[in-house]
């Protein structure tokens, strides 16, 4: 792999782990946050369980535990959805480095066969060309 493939490759993976550890980071916090409003509402429930009759405070935790699980839900699907776009995003771009990187070989490529021209047409042999074979192997199978 060249210099330049590989510093493409480089960037790209860059750009994955860093939008990765965004995620994660947001996740991080997305429950540190609703950590402390479960406190808050436990603490809330404790009080009002001392205050009220022991077959309340079983209905009241049960309330409360059916609310803090639909918001702890809310909270994931929107992580979901935000992450599905996040990958979306990526692969659009992956798609759009490929398409640019295609034409970056296509025209270095014609460029190579026009020096192989001149230098046949100038009648000297040249001492490397282009095997058309190789071109469409996977990287580790080249270099011979």
């Amino acid at each position: 792999m060249d210099d330049n493939t590989a510093n493409i490759v480089k960037n790209i993976a860059e750009i994955l782990l860093g939008i990765g550890g965004l995620s994660g980071l947001a996740a991080f916090v997305g429950q540190l946050m609703l950590r402390k409003k479960t406190n808050a509402e436990a603490d809330k429930i404790v009080a009002e369980t001392e205050k009220k009759l022991p077959s309340d405070a079983a209905n009241t935790l049960a309330e409360a535990s059916g609310k803090i699980a639909h918001e702890y839900q809310g909270l994931l699907d929107e992580h979901k959805k935000n992450t599905a776009l996040a990958i979306e995003s990526m692969e659009d771009e992956i798609e759009d480095l490929k398409k640019s990187y295609a034409r970056r070989i296509t025209y270095l490529l014609n460029g190579i066969q026009m020096l192989m021209d001149q230098i046949v047409g100038l009648g000297a042999k040249p001492c490397w060309s282009p095997n058309k074979s190789e071109l469409d192997l996977p990287e580790d199978k080249k270099g011979s």
